[in-house]
């Protein structure tokens, strides 16, 4: 699981997903090639393996808030248990831009 964590963690911390996709990290799909379910996906499959590597979480965090105007209500779900399963302390700062007016359209409305 060590190295599964670090790949992950490499892949979010350089972008090796080659997606093509702006590296400012707006579009859906940016730089390191994870769409928001794809990311909400990892960090529920490293919790559900009660996986609490501190900075593969900040760097599932810093990704999903770069892209958190395309998150929709199961990937906010999905992030929030995960981080919670683990202890991790980052979920107000991850959604606190959630309800921001600058979210994209057609996202889960609170």
């Amino acid at each position: 699981l060590e190295a599964i964590a670090a790949r992950a963690r490499s892949l979010l911390g350089h972008g090796g997903g080659g997606s093509g996709a702006s590296s400012d990290g707006n579009d859906a799909k940016a730089a390191d090639g994870f769409e928001a379910q794809g990311l909400a996906n990892m960090a529920w499959a490293f919790a559900t393996l009660r996986v609490a590597d501190g900075p593969l979480l900040e760097a599932l965090s810093s990704s999903a808030r770069r892209r958190i105007a395309y998150f929709d209500g199961q990937n906010i779900s999905n992030m929030a248990w995960s981080f919670a399963k683990v202890s991790f302390a980052d979920t107000r700062r991850l959604f606190a831009q959630y309800g921001s007016d600058d979210r994209a359209e057609g996202t889960f409305q609170s």
